[in-house]
């Protein structure tokens, strides 16, 4: 019985939650597939599709700008990168002192520029910027990794 109470209120709050996400992008037919920080992703007009986010919680934002098409299984990762300058890569400091929420770090915000298609099964990282000061996203599909301004024609930027 515990549990069926349980699933309704888990469902009256993923109504709720894509409630105030239609109330933030009345111009868009995104839906929030997740749990993430609204205050972390803008969207512009005319974009559809799902909102897969995985932020740990830094500054950097996901930007796509107008009428993008998002297919399903697309995820955006923010705020998720390593250090690979400490003794190691495994967060210590939240894992086994628990002394840090968060021990990684950003390299800037992901944007997908207008009038894109972004092909299921992706995921999105940040890049970080190239010296001449344009940065670029990742993509993985698979096992198989590019840089989309070098593939795709600009797709996405970090800024």
């Amino acid at each position: 019985m515990w549990d069926g109470i349980k699933e309704i209120f888990k469902l009256l709050k993923v109504g709720k939650r894509k409630k105030k996400w239609h109330k933030l992008h009345p111009n868009s037919d995104t839906t929030p597939m997740n749990d993430f920080d609204f205050e972390h992703v803008l969207i512009g007009k005319g974009t559809y599709g799902e909102l897969n986010v995985v932020d740990f919680g830094g500054n950097a934002k996901l930007i796509i700008i107008n009428y993008v098409s998002i297919a399903q299984h697309v995820s955006f990762i923010l705020n998720a990168e390593h250090y690979t300058d400490h003794i190691s890569t495994y967060p210590f400091k939240v894992k086994i002192l628990r002394t840090q929420n968060t021990e990684s770090f950003s390299k800037g915000n992901i944007i997908v520029d207008d009038d894109v298609w972004v092909p299921a099964f992706l995921r999105l990282l940040q890049q970080g910027e190239e010296p001449c000061g344009t940065g670029q996203g990742v993509l993985q599909f698979g096992h198989h990794t590019g840089y989309f301004i070098k593939r795709l024609g600009v797709l996405v930027r970090v800024a």
